[in-house]
């Protein structure tokens, strides 16, 4: 008889955990890099990626922002630009991530244009080698 009600207890508890509607977990899960997600939302790659698409704060506070370049070939230089509300909005850092990493003589550069609101990213290799890098990152 105990061995019926553990069986029985064991499945149900099998079956009813499991579910992708589980409370707080909504987007969660999201992978701004993944191709599959990508060709499901109807953009096409190669391309420039943020995430979190989009974030909350309050006054005074901060939010970090992360740029991908999403299944890049042979890329040697960027240049992107970013446009914000200046009356809302205040760039507090910018720093080069790990897609570049180990890559020679690296130029990393940027401009934020507070009056218009405008960030301009450069990046590059320096030097007359034929240096790039491709993939997502």
């Amino acid at each position: 008889m105990k061995q019926i009600l553990y069986l029985v207890t064991t499945c149900t508890i099998l079956f009813t955990s499991c579910t992708n509607d589980v409370a707080g977990t909504s987007d969660v899960f999201t992978n701004p890099l993944d191709p599959v997600t990508a060709e499901e939302t109807g953009f096409e790659t190669p391309a420039v990626v943020f995430f979190p698409a989009t974030a909350a704060t309050s006054v005074g506070g901060g939010v970090t922002l992360d740029i991908h370049a999403m299944e890049v070939d042979s890329i040697a230089g960027s240049h992107i630009q970013v446009s914000y509300n200046k009356a809302k909005l205040t760039l507090l850092s910018l720093s080069q991530g790990s897609f570049y990493d180990g890559a020679p003589e690296m130029l990393f550069y940027y401009e934020d244009d507070t009056n218009v609101g405008l960030i301009d990213i450069y990046s590059g290799f320096l030097g007359v080698d034929s240096a790039s890098v491709s993939g997502t990152g």
